[in-house]
């Protein structure tokens, strides 16, 4: 894991980031890893910079895409019969950040969630458990 700090139009901006194989970035949004490392990460809004062909953005694409369900699928059974997208979304992140060796502070997935929210990455809805597994 890297860090990176920048000044642009006069306010800091900053990023951790990771380098990992295209072959790796697959496998760990995959049902083939048990850790959440990976598919939990990036189940969360993100951002794409650079992707060098339309095939390897579709590949990126649907990496995301199962990472999101992969989130979804092992979060599900953790939470009452029905919740909102809010409360799932606190309570995987909580359950993986758990998980990690690193201590994040505990207010920190409730500010996450918020942040997506409001910028409609997520929407703010009853969900019924029962249709998600089907």
């Amino acid at each position: 894991m890297y860090y990176l700090e920048a000044s642009v139009d006069g306010r800091t901006v900053r990023a951790k980031y990771a380098v990992v194989s295209l072959r790796d970035f697959e496998a760990g949004t995959s049902t083939r890893w048990f850790h959440s490392y990976l598919w939990a990460r990036f189940a969360q809004p993100v951002g794409k910079l650079y992707l060098r062909d339309p095939a390897i953005e579709t590949r990126v694409d649907r990496a995301l895409a199962t990472a999101v369900l992969i989130f979804v699928a092992r979060v599900v059974p953790r939470l009452s019969k029905t919740f909102t997208a809010t409360e799932l979304w606190h309570r995987g992140l909580s359950l993986t950040y758990r998980a990690e060796l690193r201590a994040e502070k505990t207010h920190r997935t409730a500010q996450l969630v918020e942040l997506a929210r409001e910028a409609g990455s997520i929407r703010v809805e009853l969900i019924d458990a029962n249709q998600l597994l089907q």
